[in-house]
């Protein structure tokens, strides 16, 4: 996985070969070994090759992450007790979930003008990276929405963790295009937002106009929204439209702008 200090078009281009399938493949069937033996298992047959529920969507390209987190940190001597948000940063792609990692966070930060008792909406929250870093970065209030339960499990756990954040973070497990989805319920305030970030998340969305509507919605008058993701320069190639499909998780391919921003007015 990339270095948060590679170059955008490095990383285009990186996507474009075999080599980083392999590489992702290899070191998602290392994470999964070191899973299974530590458990004293005998299967060490990677998720994906047993069939079970870690085979389709976007479930085996995180949750590995889940249990490697787990393990870098036990190797740093801190599976157990006080986190900073460093000791979890410093794990680059298993707590960010996004290209250009922190800078990334940064940026927003610095785009939308994030301060301290402002509240963040993040759509997509995966393991909970954005909102610490964010959060300890500028003093502001993150709601996290994540579908995918274990991802949210281990946000919780680990974000609990780490005393200096002082409670300003919540997370919430939930599909955020249902419209039974009530925002007030998972921790957004009935003004709505101030921001709201969506990092590296919308390319594995269908329904793009729900989501965006709900984007919106969930603003406050005022707010602010941030995507990074995924931008088509043309017509994909059958290569690209493979990795796309097969490794990225890319259910339709539309154009997209990367670093997007839209005020509310």
């Amino acid at each position: 996985m990339a270095s948060c200090s590679v170059d955008r078009e490095e990383l285009y281009e990186a996507r474009k070969h075999e080599s980083y399938r392999a590489y992702l493949e290899a070191e998602s069937a290392s994470e999964t070994k070191s899973m299974t033996s530590s458990k004293g298992s005998e299967d060490e047959t990677p998720p994906n090759e047993r069939g079970d529920a870690m085979t389709d969507g976007n479930d085996t390209m995180y949750n590995w992450r889940v249990a490697a987190v787990h393990n870098a940190l036990a190797k740093a001597g801190k599976a157990t007790g006080p986190l900073l948000v460093s000791d979890l940063t410093i794990l680059g792609h298993l707590d960010q979930y996004h290209y250009l990692g922190v800078h990334a966070c940064d940026k927003a930060i610095e785009t939308l003008g994030i301060a301290a008792g402002s509240t963040v909406l993040d759509v997509g929250s995966g393991i909970g990276g954005p909102a610490r870093y964010i959060s300890a970065a500028s003093g502001c209030h993150v709601v996290g929405v994540e579908v995918q339960a274990d991802l949210v499990d281990a946000a919780v756990a680990l974000t609990a963790r780490v005393a200096s954040l002082d409670g300003r973070i919540r997370f919430a497990c939930a599909d955020f295009t249902s419209p039974e989805l009530d925002m007030h319920a998972v921790g957004v305030p009935a003004r709505g937002a101030d921001h709201v970030i969506s990092l590296l998340v919308f390319l594995h969305i269908p329904d793009r106009p729900t989501v965006l509507a709900r984007c919106y919605d969930a603003l406050a008058p005022g707010g602010s929204f941030l995507i990074e993701d995924f931008v088509a320069r043309g017509p994909f190639t059958a290569h690209e439209d493979n990795v796309l499909n097969d490794l990225v998780k890319v259910p339709h391919q539309y154009q997209f702008c990367m670093n997007t921003t839209i005020a509310r007015a």
